[in-house]
């Protein structure tokens, strides 16, 4: 999907990297990151969407090429680990758990809420495919984070419990779902529900392409971003 919305926006795809090399008529070419020398230096930006294994691999190698990248893996760690962060002191690394436009719309207005009323509950469902292994998902741990401001504690996953003071985050994994994150806050006698759904993954990879976009408009120092940064500084 990244390919193919890179290539409907007009971005010149030079290659793809996977696991092995694809057939010598591919095109863009399909090798592996051994092999990927030339194609890093004749780009200008590298966009990933992996396992963590694969990253502590392939982004050594982008950091010595000194390529920006924009990084859509969940499932790294907090703290990040060791390689990545030496990956960052070389080269800008736009790094988030959710890359969609609207998710990220919907996080700031989770932070301007405030303190909640006494009496509020809050919590969230997401809903991904059967295939995610992760759950929570990187999002829903993030939205948890938003609420946090709220003066809600640390999220804990739903047990059918009153989770008072805290969020409480269950996790649906059915069908071929792209992502559907509800956040619920209930009072005594009323109930507001934010909704993000992804019609598919072409959401994701859009803000990916916009990360690509803002890397290489503002050319940032080595570090690690965040889509915000992105939206921050304004979509060409």
């Amino acid at each position: 999907m990244i390919v193919t919305t890179a290539l409907a926006q007009g971005y010149p795809v030079r290659g793809i990297v996977e696991s092995a090399r694809g057939p010598a008529t591919a095109r863009p070419p399909v090798v592996p990151i051994s092999e990927a020398s030339d194609l890093l230096d004749a780009s200008d930006v590298y966009l990933t969407a992996t396992t963590p294994a694969a990253e502590a691999t392939n982004l050594p190698r982008i950091g010595d090429a000194g390529l920006p990248a924009v990084v859509a893996t969940t499932g790294l760690g907090d703290p990040l680990p060791d390689w990545l962060a030496a990956c960052a002191r070389r080269v800008p690394i736009v790094l988030d758990a959710n890359f969609s436009l609207g998710v990220h719309l919907l996080r700031r207005a989770l932070r301007s809420l405030g303190p909640l009323p006494s009496g509020f509950d809050a919590s969230i469902v997401e809903t991904h495919r059967r295939g995610k292994v992760d759950h929570p998902s990187g999002t829903a741990i993030s939205l948890a984070a938003d609420l946090g401001r709220s003066g809600l504690g640390a999220w804990r996953p739903a047990d059918g419990t009153s989770a008072q003071g805290r969020v409480e985050v269950a996790s649906l994994r059915a069908g071929e779902t792209p992502g559907v994150h509800v956040v619920q806050i209930a009072g005594p006698s009323e109930l507001l529900r934010f909704e993000h759904l992804a019609y598919g993954r072409e959401a994701f990879a859009i803000g990916m392409l916009a990360a690509a976009d803002w890397l290489v408009r503002e050319d940032p120092a080595p570090g690690i971003y965040s889509l915000e940064d992105v939206l921050g500084g304004g979509l060409a």
